[in-house]
């Protein structure tokens, strides 16, 4: 359970009750500053508990009691003092973290309880006294931390002194702490001391005289206090002025195993300087000015150190007397050729494995020059950084149990057929950064069929390139066909150009597991054909390859895969589907390229997955890589002990509108987003919005939009002007204009047509036209109305308290308004029947000025019938 970085102030008992399996519990980067006592009542089962960086102020008495926990921490807690009862009850403790606290004293009774105690820390206390006793009844302690704290050097600290120099020291070959009584550490160094410790001492198992000002080690130097060296194992002396030393100087050293001489100003070594040392094991005289090694008598010498020192050769005898000798550095002297090795030189050290002449001048290997190391059993032979730039066959014949050969950085331009012959347990071979050109005029294709146990070949940095007839470069494929062990390869820094590698370039190498192509072109489309398929590479590295694009099947069947280098190429786009098939992939370096969109998808197979890099690419801080964004949030965390990210490394994207990169988490995804949701969300609603007042006025004027339409097109057909005096030639005396299917129309079909078109005392009958019944078929309504109106004398208006409000007696009138303005018709055109009703107003026709200029000549319908004959006789005079 993890609620570190929260802001909890306090928990109250039985709290977690109900986590009965818990194991690990995480409540660190909290405001704690108060524990009860049944806090962690339940947690049979809890293992690690972590408290650091709270308020709390001190730990009370059985805090922790009955409680199985083995991890404690509880640091940066700002505790100023502990109880002596605090971790009482708590017998399986084995580890806990008290540093930097502010507590001032360790009750000396306080870890009693604590049998299996094994790590301390107090660290960053202010701790000035402490008792050994509190530390008595650990038997299985084996680190206590209490640096940067306030012990003061006098008398005070002797008994802790005491007891740390009697647990304390370190093995020399494990380099791990470890309990051996009366063995001293004396660290004297860098306290400028010009000589060495004179007078009375204690027994001294380790001395440190590192970074001191003592110039001369002689016979006297150690002979006041000879009782205390004969049990010392480890003397270091490096980092001096020391210039000379005297024979026989470490003769009270007879236990001595590793004498440290390294960083002085020695420039002359005697016959008899390290006489009596028979139990010498390390011997390191690195960085003088020695310019030859005499010949010594070290019987048990393992190891000696003669780097970087003057020597532009070795005495013959050197090392006679030290059959012991398993490994010798004699890198970054002057040798400049094997022949100033003489030939007896290793003939009496028949154990000599390791053998280093890195970083001289050695430029020649002639035939047989490693003849005198024929009966050696060396192992390793480092010939790298020198001159070397061609070698010969056999040059290498005597070593048949060679298995490392560095002959990196020389000037090597030619491999020979038989270079290698002999090499048959050869495991590794370094050629890097030399100078091989062309195959095979510079390297014989069958030059490594003489390492069949070759398992790690690095070939970088040469500028290699296979060179055929047609003078298109290829891969070398016909090297690795003898290779059958082959592990590793280095094929970086090469150049294979025009022509892509072949695809089953490795179809003899079944045990390759790490491959190394960095800065090599033309390998794109023998990757996208599956180069890998079939193969146990675990480590690819495609580093700078000039890569563009990665089929979604290039690394199918490489089910072994774990690390994936893809960085600083030009890929544009990941496939969905790219690591399908590569279950056990850890690490995925995509940093550098093009990469502008990447689908979570790509990397949901990936279990294992640890650590993703998509550092500088093309990535654009906007609502697009939201997805990418939640996914790196659900997968990246922060663990709650070593506070540092496990899976998702350097996530950047370009913000535009301050023009730098950003991480991308700390990208305000929602906020940005927000903002241009709510940008596009009242743009779509203005938008709709417009098209609905649109669709609204167009629907309200869609008369009005008729009426025009064929009043356009009537002026586009009849251009002459109708004379005021051409009654005769329209086809009605009247149209009418009444509100559709009202009463409005009823009374016009009941009493207006009867009396205007069958007239009674044999009047001249007139011709109306009614809409609702001459209309032709098929034609639009308003066009009819239009042509109506056109074709009729006058325009007879059925007026009443609906006609005002009718849309369609608006469009009506607008076509007479406009008649009167084009001159076709003149306002003694239009007639006005007003059928008012009893006790209604009178018609509001501000709305309609049309009718109010003939307001003063409507004609009112009578309601009384004695009255209607005179009506009927005035509406045929205003017709006529």
């Amino acid at each position: 359970l993890d609620l570190s970085n929260n802001l909890i102030s306090s928990i109250h008992n039985d709290s977690f009750g109900c986590f009965v399996a818990l194991e690990r519990l995480h409540l660190q980067l909290n405001n704690i500053d108060i524990l009860f006592r049944w806090v962690f009542r339940g947690l049979a089962k809890l293992k690690v508990l972590n408290l650091s960086a709270n308020s709390l102020r001190g730990l009370n008495a059985g805090m922790f009691s009955g409680l199985k926990v083995k991890f404690l921490f509880l640091s940066k807690c700002n505790i100023r003092q502990i109880s002596s009862s605090a971790f009482n009850g708590s017998t399986h403790m084995k580890v806990i973290d008290l540093s930097w606290n502010k507590i001032s004293m360790i009750p000396g009774s306080l870890f009693r309880h604590n049998p299996m105690l094994e790590v301390i820390n107090l660290r960053g206390n202010r701790i000035s006294q402490m008792e050994p006793a509190a530390f008595a009844f650990l038997a299985h302690l084996r680190s206590l931390d209490v640096q940067n704290n306030r012990f003061l050097c006098d008398c005070d600290i002797v008994p802790l002194q005491q007891w740390i120099i009697e647990n304390t020291y370190t093995t020399v070959r494990h380099r791990r702490r470890r309990f051996v009584p009366r063995r001293y550490y004396v660290n004297c160094s860098n306290l400028r001391m010009p000589d060495l410790p004179r007078g009375r001492l204690p027994t001294v198992g380790v001395l440190d005289m590192t970074g001191n000002s003592v110039t001369t080690v002689g016979v006297e130097s150690f002979r006041s206090s000879c009782g205390a060296f004969k049990v010392t194992r480890t003397l270091d002396l490096s980092n001096n002025l020391i210039s000379s030393i005297h024979n026989d100087s470490f003769g009270c050293f007879v236990a001595l195993e590793r004498l440290h001489l390294q960083l002085n100003n020695i420039d002359i070594l005697f016959r008899w300087v390290f006489r009596g040392l028979a139990k010498l094991k390390v011997l390191n005289l690195s960085a003088n000015s020695l310019v030859q090694v005499p010949q010594q008598s070290i019987g048990g010498l393992r190891r000696i150190d003669l780097s970087h020192n003057k020597l532009a050769s070795v005495h013959s005898a050197a090392f006679s007397d030290v059959p012991s000798l398993r490994e010798i550095d004699l890198s970054n002297n002057n040798l400049q050729r094997i022949s100033m090795i003489p030939g007896s030189l290793f003939r009496h050290n028949p154990m000599l494995e390791v053998i280093n002449l890195r970083g001289n001048r050695i430029s020649q290997m002639e035939p047989a020059a490693f003849a005198f190391l024929a009966h050696l059993p060396t192992r390793t032979l480092d010939l790298s950084n020198n001159l070397i730039s061609s070698i010969h066959n056999d040059s290498f014949g005597c070593f048949v149990a060679l298995e490392r050969l560095h002959l990196q950085l020389n000037n090597i331009d030619i491999l020979f057929r038989w270079v290698f012959r002999g090499l048959a347990k050869l495991k590794v071979l370094n050629l890097s950064a030399n100078s091989l050109v062309e195959v095979p005029q510079h390297v014989h294709s069958a030059a490594f069929s003489d390492v069949p146990s070759l398992r790690e070949i690095d070939l970088s940095n040469n500028n290699l390139q296979r060179v055929p007839y047609n003078r298109i470069a290829a891969f070398p494929t016909d090297w690795l066909r003898h290779l059958i062990h082959l592990e590793y390869v280095d094929y970086s820094g090469n150049r294979v150009l025009h022509s892509p590698f072949p695809v089953k370039a490795f179809r003899n190498n079944r045990n390759l597991t790490h491959v190394a192509f960095n800065q090599v072109d033309g390998i794109q489309r023998s990757l996208n054909a599956g180069m890998f398929s079939g193969l146990k590479v675990k480590f690819l590295f495609l580093s700078k390859c000039n890569i563009r694009q990665i089929s979604s099947s290039a690394f199918n069947g490489s089910t072994h895969m774990k690390v994936i280098d893809l960085s600083w190429n030009k890929i544009s786009m990941i496939p969905g589907s790219l690591f399908r098939h590569n279950p056990m992939l850890e690490v995925i370096n995509l940093r550098g390229n093009r990469i502008s969109q990447m689908e979570p998808a790509a990397f949901a197979f990936l279990a294992h997955l640890r650590s993703l890099d998509v550092q500088n690419n093309r990535f654009l801080c906007d609502c697009d890589i939201v997805p990418l964004q939640q996914w790196i949030i659900e997968n990246t965390y922060t663990t709650a002990r070593h506070r540092r990210r496990i899976l998702f490394e350097n996530a950047t994207c370009f913000q535009q509108s301050s023009h730098a990169y950003l991480e991308m988490l700390r990208w305000d995804a929602g906020k940005q987003c927000w903002m241009k949701s709510t940008v596009v969300t009242g743009i779509a609603f203005a938008s709709v919005l417009l098209v609905v007042c649109c669709v609204a006025f167009a629907y309200s004027s869609r008369f009005q939009a008729l009426f025009w339409y064929e009043m356009v097109k009537a002026k586009i057909s009849y251009r002459r002007k109708v004379p005021a005096d051409a009654f005769g030639g329209n086809e009605y005396n009247a149209y009418i204009s009444c509100v559709p299917d009202s009463n409005d129309e009823a009374w016009v079909v009941r009493h207006l047509l009867s009396a205007i078109e069958n007239p009674p005392y044999e009047l001249e009958p007139m011709k109306l036209c009614f809409p609702s019944r001459d209309f032709r078929p098929g034609r639009p309504k308003t066009a009819s109305a239009a042509s109506g109106i056109r074709s009729a004398e006058r325009t007879l208006v059925i007026l009443s308290a609906g006609y005002a409000r009718c849309s369609w007696t608006r469009l009506e009138l607008s076509m007479v308004s406009e008649m009167w303005r084009s001159g076709e018709r003149s306002a003694e055109s239009l007639v006005v029947v007003y059928l008012k009703r009893r006790g209604e107003d009178w018609v509001d026709v501000e709305r309609l000025p049309v009718l109010g200029v003939r307001k003063n000549r409507w004609l009112i319908w009578p309601l009384e019938v004695a009255d209607r004959p005179a009506f009927w006789m005035k509406l045929r005079r205003s017709l006529m």
